[in-house]
Formats: structure tokens, C-alpha cells, sequence
């Protein structure tokens, strides 16, 4: 694998996803939109309920904060999508790779160029809620809440690997699927543990604690490490070139 192919592949994909208005608009729409959103919540929870319980106020911020994670397995697939499957029914993928490059400098550069922005804008939104999120509940508590240490675990830990094992899904989603809607759809399932994981925090039966993001983080990573062999696998040259339809 060559540092200059996987670069040269992650940017003239990203050039083709931010050139599509839908892939863009998601990007930057979707998690700033929640930024703003979440915190009018709890201002207007705050505010009809003749005021939130201080107790409570932790879990739902680490909740609300949970609910980017469904961010993260929902925009890489947009871009992978439109990548792979655009690719494989233009069917400008084989040529590329009857060129020297390697397989695994594909599947890395097409990895960086749906993960790279999705977690940029993430962590942007992310930081927006957070300051948001502290303005509102400073009334309630007397200070803010954000950071904690989970939500750094969470940022930092847990959100890259998200995004690493949603594109290997994404790989192993596209080299079956025959068109971009239907490989969005199947590979969006991805988001439902997720949002399981969100509706239960929220509701107060699970916590949202450090010691449950690492546990998270561990078995994500492992899972994104399987699901990238098998995706190396999938993507092997000579099915790719005889195969492929």
C-alpha cells in the first residue's frame, strides 16, 4: 500500500461526494441542525415544567450527546455509497485497479474520504451543542456540564471507530448491492444499535458512563477490525475485474 495512491483516491472522492449537493447538504445540515436543536429541548423542557430536576440533567446531556453517534453511522454511508456503488455501475473501478495500485490502498483512500469529513463535522456540531448545552443548563446547575471524561471517550475513542466499522460495512454492503438507494438502505441498519443505545439513555435505563464507552469502544474496534478482512477479502482484484457486473 502507497501513501500517494491512498491520497490520491480519498481526493477525487471527496471532491465527487462534496460536489453532490444532497451528500453536502447532509454534512453540514444534519449535525448542526441537532446542535442547535437539542438544547432548545432542554430550555423548553426547563421552562414548561416549572423547571428540570438537576438530578436529571447529566444523563440527558450525555443522551443528547449519544444522538451524533447516529450521525456518525449515517453520513460515511452517504459518501461510501456514492463511491463504491457509483463506481462499480460506471464501472470505473476496474480500470483503476488494472493499474498497479493496490486493493488496500483503495479501500483506505475510499475509508479517509467518507471518514474524514463526517467526523469533522461531528466534532464541529459536537462542540456547538456542548457550548450550547452548558449556556442552558448553567440556570439549572449553577455551572455547566461539558466536558466529562466520557465525553471525550466518546469523541475521541468511540466516534472514529463508529465511523471506521460503518464504512467496512458500507464495502461489504456495495459489492452486492446494484444500485446507491438500495446500498444506503441495507448499510443504514448500522444506525439502529445506535439509536437503541440513544432511546434507552435517554429514557434512564442505561448510563452513558466512561466505563460504558470503553466497553462500547471495544467491541466496535473489533468489529471494524473483522469487518475490514472480510471487506479486504470481498475486494479482491480478480473478482472485482471478472465478476463484478
Amino acid at each position: 500500500m502507497r501513501v500517494d495512491d491512498v491520497w490520491t483516491i480519498a481526493r477525487k472522492d471527496l471532491r465527487g461526494a462534496w460536489q453532490r449537493r444532497g451528500i453536502r447538504n447532509a454534512i453540514v445540515l444534519f449535525p448542526l441542525v441537532a446542535a442547535v436543536a437539542l438544547p432548545r429541548v432542554i430550555v423548553f423542557a426547563d421552562e414548561r415544567n416549572g423547571g428540570l430536576p438537576p438530578a436529571v440533567v447529566p444523563g440527558l446531556l450525555q443522551s443528547f450527546l449519544f444522538f451524533f453517534m447516529i450521525a456518525i453511522t449515517t453520513l460515511p454511508t452517504a459518501i461510501a455509497a456514492y463511491s463504491l456503488v457509483g463506481e462499480k455501475v460506471e464501472r470505473s473501478l476496474e480500470p483503476m485497479l488494472a493499474t498497479p495500485v493496490s486493493v488496500s490502498s483503495v479501500l483506505v483512500g475510499k475509508m479517509i474520504a467518507a471518514v474524514v469529513p463526517t467526523l469533522l463535522s461531528v466534532w464541529t456540531a459536537s462542540a456547538v451543542f456542548m457550548v450550547l448545552a452548558n449556556r442552558a443548563v448553567t440556570p439549572i446547575l449553577g455551572h455547566g456540564w461539558f466536558p466529562q471524561p466520557e465525553t471525550w471517550l466518546q469523541l475521541l475513542v468511540l466516534m472514529p471507530l463508529v465511523a471506521l466499522m460503518t464504512v467496512n460495512i458500507d464495502i461489504l454492503v456495495s459489492a452486492r448491492a446494484g444500485d446507491v438507494r438500495s446500498a444506503q438502505q441495507i448499510a443504514g441498519l448500522t444506525t439502529l444499535p445506535f439509536g437503541a443505545i440513544y432511546m434507552a439513555a435517554e429514557m434512564g435505563s442505561l448510563t452513558l458512563d466512561a466505563a460504558m464507552m470503553l466497553r462500547m469502544s471495544a467491541i466496535v474496534a473489533a468489529v471494524a477490525a473483522g469487518t475490514f478482512v472480510v471487506a479486504r477479502r470481498t475486494f479482491d482484484r480478480e473478482e472485482i475485474l471478472t465478476r463484478w457486473s
